[in-house]
């Protein structure tokens, strides 16, 4: 093997274990993001079963902690290459800010789109634009039949486990329900569908009052 082929080769590997820690260093600033309430929230699929148990704060806190297990694997491969860990701090450590300074200016942007479009977008005159002023939520009609039942229901389980003050199932159905209003995508250009997700958002903050009325008393 040639001197030329091993310096080709160590700097593929360098590039590699630059590329793992940026990798991680966008996890964890998406992560950090989502420890502020969001309409939807994008999962990693390995993720999804902390979610499922833990809601949005379990995602961000492991979001955070995966990226920071991938940087660390970057550095542990990059020092054992006997490469000068100095270099690997500063060149990782310039692009993660860039990286993560993006990301929140790429959330920063959404929300505002978002709020902007809710507060200039003039209702239509619909049942599900009086239902949100009188304090309800109507599901979109233009989502499927499968999909209204599935969200009765879990509204139908969520106000039970509240109605029984049970902590361990309220969260469990109120997660089940955030993952099932995430999962639907909904198009903020959309009259009826922006008028449900912030309907739905605000539905979504009073059950989280309910349930820590009283998990936390016991």
């Amino acid at each position: 093997m040639t001197v030329e082929t091993n310096k080709s080769q160590a700097f593929l590997a360098s590039v590699k274990n630059i590329a793992i820690a940026l990798v991680g260093a966008g996890i964890a600033g998406k992560g950090l993001t989502y420890f502020t309430p969001h309409l939807s929230y994008d999962v990693p699929r390995i993720l999804l079963p902390v979610y499922k148990a833990f809601g949005p704060t379990g995602l961000a806190v492991s979001m955070v902690v995966l990226g920071a297990l991938l940087a660390g694997w970057s550095f542990f491969r990059w020092i054992s290459s006997s490469r000068k860990p100095v270099q690997w701090i500063l060149i990782v450590g310039v692009l993660a800010l860039l990286i993560i300074g993006g990301v929140y200016a790429m959330d920063a942007g959404r929300s505002k789109e978002a709020s902007t479009a809710s507060l200039l977008q003039e209702p239509p005159a619909s049942a599900n634009a009086v239902a949100i002023a009188a304090g309800t939520v109507v599901f979109p009609s233009s989502f499927s039949r499968e999909s209204k039942q599935q969200y009765d229901q879990l509204i139908k389980n969520l106000e039970a486990a509240i109605q029984e003050k049970d902590p361990s199932k309220s969260w469990t159905t109120y997660n089940e329900l955030n993952i099932f209003t995430a999962g639907l995508k909904a198009d903020q250009n959309d009259p009826e569908q922006l008028q449900f997700i912030i309907a739905q958002s605000r539905r979504m903050d009073d059950y989280n009052n309910q349930i820590k009325s009283f998990a936390g008393s016991r």
